[in-house]
């Protein structure tokens, strides 16, 4: 198996400068899952979707997931499953890291959810460039 090399998480990490400019919403930490996590109003979904789609050409959900890779897969059963209108977005795979993104109704009509992470071979350094990037504190 092939290695990553030590910027493939650096090099994902790279698009999210365009896409942080055009999220609707804040961010804060999600230690549970080991990712950024921000909540926004359900009105703002066009915009959030339109932040997502460049940087996060592939999509999984309930009916899909198991077509997905393997690691995909251990993810999604990681962050506790998919079910109805909730999705996993990935970005293209660099050098074995990638990044994902959870996009979780709250089933109020009011509020959504999506969190951002690294998976793949990324390591707890590439997470603090994550939050470094997002200005997200760990508390």
């Amino acid at each position: 198996m092939h290695e990553p090399g030590p910027s493939s998480a650096r090099d994902v990490l790279n698009g999210l400068a365009t896409f942080k400019s055009k999220w609707p919403g804040g961010w804060s930490w999600d230690a549970r899952l080991d990712c950024i996590c921000s909540s926004f109003r359900c009105d703002d979904n066009i915009i959030a979707e339109t932040a997502i789609k460049p940087l996060f050409p592939i999509m999984w959900a309930e009916g899909n997931l198991r077509e997905s890779p393997i690691v995909v897969q251990q993810l999604v059963e990681r962050c506790g499953g998919l079910r109805a209108e909730q999705f996993m977005y990935c970005s293209q795979p660099v050098g074995g890291s990638f990044l994902f993104g959870l996009w979780w109704p709250w089933g109020d009509d009011v509020t959504l959810s999506f969190r951002l992470g690294l998976g793949g071979a990324s390591r707890q350094r590439d997470l603090v460039q994550l939050r470094d990037l997002f200005a997200v504190d760990l508390y």
